[in-house]
């Protein structure tokens, strides 16, 4: 079972590392076949394969994506369970939606004309793409994911990524299959009722039968779906230039740096001396470094025409840029010279990279006007079969490519289609409210930024509200009426609730399963069965079979020398016809082979299936036309040597690695390749080679370790009773002792260890030195008291509130509280600031500004935060000037309380704050008229100071008047102890002071006097 697990990693680890289309369908083939999975089931084939695949870079991919299946939108997967989506289009956006699709639990099928990813163009994302993107395990499948100074990724690299998670969540993706046309239900050949269906190239896949009651197109520009209107953007002429020169990944490309996008209107001069260098005249450039160096510029005609790009001035654009009025070696040196000149020539070589075609991957094309569609979405019924259909990516809205939209926008359109999706199949919203919802949403998306999305990333879900600020369903369902196109009664159906009912194509269903269990047989032969009637034509498809079920039969269709199938139809159905009795077909028809495959599926279906006699190539680099296969047969069941088997393996990985370097041809996709096959050693390729013939056991059985006896040394000793302290035991054993100290412990223990080491060298006080702390501290606090500002006028109106304020509490003890009237605002008044009336007479409490602390009415009063002012007292509390409600800020004060700020002050640090209002406090103090003379003030302050000791002698005990002075002094402001700084501000004030220091002393002398008498 370890090596069954051993082997299913290492595949799976093949899977990951997989670059091409091909080897990343065919890596996840024979995946499927180790961990015996059945594609058909998709509801549990996510949970099947994860219990399956346990390697330590599994789990963490599949962490990331049950934390995406959990989200609530996809309802546990039941949103969408009764729903068969096809998708046409395996593109960025139109795998996003497939993935989306598989979350929402449908089952998804994705068809792509293309047979390999061959664009070279690198994207610029947004920030919640690349959020997006990281949650659904981007980072594991792809390391260098946004590794680089600017946020950006290839095509070919994104498609990739997004291929591997759709696969992992159960969608099948088929390639070199086109989408031609849509096909209505209709009766086949066979008589059989068939609802909506695709007309695919080639016509004989077996895709053909396929019913889906969602269509999703992501084509690009050539929107094949009909009712998609387009509506034309035109503007200024435009000519752009896409270029992609090969990365060698040198050192000296590494330190190029990168150029996220240069307008003219922003660097004149760098595009002045390019004109005046190079003849070449630009409006803006960007560069971006990845698999290939990426460049793509904006051109002035007048520029192609003087370095003779184009040939000849039309006033017709289409003409203008025709492959016949544009010399394409022109073309490639205004490209080369352009981006040599913009990196300062620090580029060592700029060779072009090939498309697709084996051609230079340089393009020029017009996008002066762009195309978006009139409509997102449209339903259509016919004879009782639902459809709904959608479009996404490009052929939605199709990009402005300086501004770096083009995935971003298409990933918001494919999150608006799923919701739609969702809301379609829980049946829970009429067909026309589902439209109309999607079409409001639909209107947002031209005017999406980074700026207007919401800033909360991670929480971006399917659901419109979590993306874009303002959601509202601004169409009505009796407006979208337009989109809804059916053969019966409109009216009764458009506005009924949905309702998804899973048919059963019996034809599809049994087409599949032969499918499945062809694929499931000749996936160790690396052989993927997709067209079945071209497989059964060509050959290999009978020979594979003969050799695996018949090995006697079928080795003389395998070339040992050159590892290529001797595809001999005839031999092969003649063999067929003596081994099982099936007589050949009549004619080589679709119908005809899929009857005599479906005969021999019968009859082989039933037996137990014979282990491979070939092993699982993990490579993905190896050329798919030669289907290589071990040149021993199970003929006479001899049995190779482990030495043998070793030999053989170690010359095919020789082999691999030679054919890998001669598909590839640039150097560093050789070396990828190289390393990719590297990771397979010849001890793994046996393990997966005795497993498939079914003879693991025999040569890999488990060896029990020898049992070795002896005497220990006395170190040996001493190292087992070390390492038993730091175990378990050791710790129960050693419980007793102390526990191990924190680092913040051992840095206390420090620090008091080093005053401790600094009384000592200086050395111990006398008894006389102990109060000299003391003394000091009272010398600084009577400096303090000697100040204006925490003077005893301060602590006696202090205590005079107080004492007030507890003579209220009495009398309102002694009194029976009033019966309580009805409250107009009882939410609000009950958090309102208040203050007490200290009369007796029972009046009910008002209400007091919590800024000025004045008695306020309601004319002139506000509410703010549960708190009641003034509305001339609602001002900045930094620059004093009249705030808004609806442009302000509070901020909590431990000296002031809460006090209010506008927004250009509001985030201001506090030590400004403090400074600034403590300044404008003692602005008010010197503004204030200074007509009473001190004489007088001193003797109010002493009147005032005899009636609050008066009334304080009644009330408290002469100790507690004694606690509650110290404590009012104590808690005036500034009570702390003074710097050296605010000491010598304290010398100068008192020398200005001059005479009315002599008052202030006076007073306090008197305080002292009577808090002593008492």
């Amino acid at each position: 079972m370890d090596s069954l697990h051993a082997c299913v990693s290492t595949v799976f680890e093949s899977f990951v590392s997989a670059s091409t289309f091909r080897g990343i369908l065919t890596s996840f083939s024979q995946l499927c076949c180790l961990c015996n999975l059945d594609l058909s089931d998709h509801f549990h084939f996510y949970y099947r394969l994860r219990n399956s695949v346990t390697s330590w870079k599994a789990k963490c991919l599949w962490d990331l994506l049950d934390k995406r299946m959990g989200q609530s939108e996809y309802a546990q997967q039941n949103a969408g369970r009764n729903l068969k989506v096809l998708v046409v289009g395996a593109g960025p956006c139109g795998l996003r939606m497939a993935i989306e699709c598989a979350l929402l639990g449908c089952k998804v099928m994705v068809v792509e004309k293309r047979s390999k990813f061959s664009r070279n163009n690198v994207l610029h994302i947004w920030p919640f793409v690349i959020e997006d993107l990281r949650s659904l395990g981007a980072k594991m499948l792809y390391p260098k994911f946004c590794a680089g100074s600017i946020d950006h990724i290839s095509i070919h690299q994104l498609q990739c990524i997004l291929l591997k998670v759709a696969l992992l969540l159960g969608v099948e993706v088929f390639e070199a299959v086109s989408f031609v046309e849509l096909q209505e239900p209709h009766v086949n050949d066979f008589g059989v009722g068939l609802g909506w269906t695709a007309v695919l190239s080639p016509s004989d896949h077996y895709l053909r039968n396929y019913e889906f009651s969602v269509l999703i197109s992501a084509d690009g520009k050539r929107n094949t779906l009909p009712g998609f209107r387009r509506i034309e953007f035109r503007g200024k002429l435009a000519i752009a230039i896409t270029a992609n020169f090969i990365n060698n990944h040198t050192e000296a490309e590494e330190r190029v740096p990168e150029i996220s996008g240069t307008s003219f209107i922003f660097r004149q001069q760098f595009f002045r001396e390019m004109r005046e260098a190079t003849g070449i005249d630009l409006e803006n450039i960007v560069y971006y470094k990845d698999e290939t160096h990426y460049f793509v510029m904006t051109a002035k005609k007048q520029s192609l025409l003087d370095k003779g790009v184009i040939l000849k001035d039309f006033e017709d654009i289409s003409m203008l840029l025709s492959p016949e009025n544009v010399c394409q070696t022109s073309l490639m040196d205004y490209a080369r010279e352009a981006a040599d000149f913009a990196c300062e020539h620090a580029l060592p070589r700029l060779d072009f990279a090939p498309n697709h075609r084996g051609q230079p991957d340089i393009a020029m094309f017009d996008f002066t006007s762009l195309f978006s569609a009139e409509n997102s979405c449209r339903f259509l019924q016919r004879r009782t079969y639902p459809l709904l259909l959608g479009i996404v990516g490009d052929s939605l809205h199709e990009p402005f490519w300086p501004t770096g939209s083009g995935c971003a926008r298409g990933f918001l359109g494919v999150f608006d289609s799923a919701w739609m999706i969702r809301n379609y199949g829980l049946g829970r919203m009429s067909i026309l409210e589902v439209l109309a919802e999607r079409e409001s949403v639909y209107k947002l998306l031209a005017q999406s930024t980074p700026e207007t999305l919401h800033r909360n990333l991670k929480g971006y879900t399917i659901d419109p509200k979590t993306r874009y600020p303002s959601v509202e369903c601004t169409l009505l369902p009796s407006q979208v009426e337009s989109l809804f196109d059916t053969d019966e009664n409109a009216a009764e159906n458009g506005f009924a609730p949905v309702r998804n009912e899973c048919t059963l194509n019996r034809s599809f269903e049994s087409h599949q399963a032969l499918v499945r269990w062809l694929q499931f047989c000749l996936a160790p032969y690396r052989l993927r069965v997709e067209n079945v009637t071209a497989s059964f034509r060509h050959g290999p498809l009978l020979a594979a079979l003969l050799h695996r079920y018949r090995p006697d039969y079928g080795s003389c269709l395998f070339n040992a020398r050159t590892a290529e199938w001797k595809c001999d139809l005839n031999y092969c159905l003649s063999s067929v016809q003596t081994v099982w009795g099936i007589p050949p077909p009549q004619s080589f028809d679709n119908s005809d082979i899929f009857s005599y495959l479906s005969c021999l599926f019968a009859v082989l279906s039933c037996r137990a299936l014979p282990p491979a006699t070939t092993f699982l190539v993990p490579s993905a680099k190896v050329k798919e036309a030669k289907i290589k296969c071990p040149s021993t047969t199970d003929n006479d069941k001899s049995v190779e040597s482990d030495a043998a088997v070793m030999e053989r393996h170690r010359l095919r990985l020789k082999r691999l690695v030679e054919s890998s370097g001669d598909a590839d041809n640039s150097c560093d996709n050789t070396l990828e390749s190289c390393k990719k096959v590297e990771k397979l050693t010849a001890e793994r390729l046996t393990e997966v080679d005795l497993l498939l013939r079914g003879k693991l056991s025999l040569s890999k059985a488990p060896k029990k370790p020898p049992i070795i006896i002896r005497k220990l040394n006395p170190e040996e000793v001493k190292d087992m009773e070390e390492k038993l302290k730091k175990t378990a035991m050791g710790c129960l054993l050693y419980k007793r002792q102390e526990p191990a100290l924190t680092s913040k412990e051992k840095k206390i223990i420090a620090l008091k260890t080093a005053c401790l080491k600094e009384k000592a060298a200086v050395g111990f006080q006398e008894s006389s030195d102990r109060f000299h702390n003391f003394d000091l501290s009272m010398e600084k606090l009577e400096k303090r008291l000697r100040r204006p500002d925490t003077s005893g006028a301060v602590g006696v109106s202090q205590l005079k509130q107080m004492h007030n304020a507890s003579i209220g509490m009495i009398a309102m003890r002694n009194v029976k509280p009033p019966v309580p009237l009805p409250s107009r605002h009882p939410s609000s008044s009950a958090n309102m600031e208040t203050f007490a009336d200290t009369s007796i007479s029972g009046e009910y409490s008002k209400l007091y500004c919590h800024l000025c602390r004045r008695e306020v009415y309601l004319a002139e009063r506000i509410n703010i935060e549960n708190v009641c002012c003034h509305r001339d007292c609602f001002r900045c509390a930094f620059c004093n000037c009249v705030l808004r409600l609806n442009g302000y800020g509070s901020d909590y004060i431990e000296r002031y309380g809460k006090l209010f700020f506008c927004t250009r002050h509001l985030n201001c640090s506090l030590r400004e704050k403090l400074a600034r209002i403590e300044h404008l406090s003692t602005d008010e103090i010197c503004a204030a008229p200074m007509d009473i003379s001190s004489d007088d003030k001193t003797k109010s302050l002493q009147l005032a100071t005899d009636e609050t000791m008066t009334s304080f002698k009644e009330e408290m005990t002469p100790n507690e008047l004694e606690e509650r002075v110290e404590f009012v002094l104590a808690s005036s402001p500034g009570h702390d102890e003074l710097d050296e700084g605010e000491e010598e501000e304290e010398e100068e004030e008192e020398a200005d002071s001059g005479g009315s220091r002599q008052s202030w002393e006076n007073l306090y002398a008197n305080q002292l006097e009577q808090v002593e008498s008492l």
